[in-house]
């Protein structure tokens, strides 16, 4: 096995048991989709790091992106939005995906991040929203997905 393949087995495994364990903290919304929590909070913190975002997609009612960063081992990611909103139709929000790992190693990482975007069906935005992701170059258009 190469060690590209050992990095993203290792990642999709820590993506995993972090995603559960959040979900459990998260409440029962998090549970039922299997998406790590969207954190809202007026103050967005800074990174250290900024990642480099290959490609980020709305799947159900979560984002999905795919992260490369470098560091000496893998590292935890949120995803922040600062509560403010553009004025259009649909809503336009920003979203900062935000590490406070500060390591300067060279080891290349890809993972693969899910986040729940249902809060947003809980605003006055209604069930649409134009994301604009820090870090990422298209705007990626959110609706909100029943569930059975």
């Amino acid at each position: 096995m190469t060690r590209l393949h050992t990095v993203l087995i290792g990642g999709l495994t820590t993506l995993l048991v972090t995603g559960c364990m959040n979900s459990e903290k998260a409440g029962n919304n998090n549970q039922q989709s299997g998406c790590l929590p969207l954190e809202v909070n007026s103050t967005v913190p800074t990174t250290t790091k900024p990642p480099v975002i290959r490609m980020a997609k709305i799947e159900g009612n979560c984002l999905h992106a795919e992260v490369i960063y470098s560091a000496c081992e893998e590292i935890e990611w949120q995803l922040y939005w600062d509560q403010k909103m553009r004025k259009s139709y649909p809503a336009q929000v920003s979203l900062f995906l935000v590490t406070k790992d500060s390591s300067r190693c060279g080891t290349q990482h890809v993972v693969d991040l899910y986040y729940d975007l249902r809060t947003f069906s809980e605003t006055a935005f209604g069930d649409q929203v134009w994301i604009n992701l820090k870090g990422y170059d298209y705007r990626i258009k959110w609706q909100a997905k029943k569930e059975n």
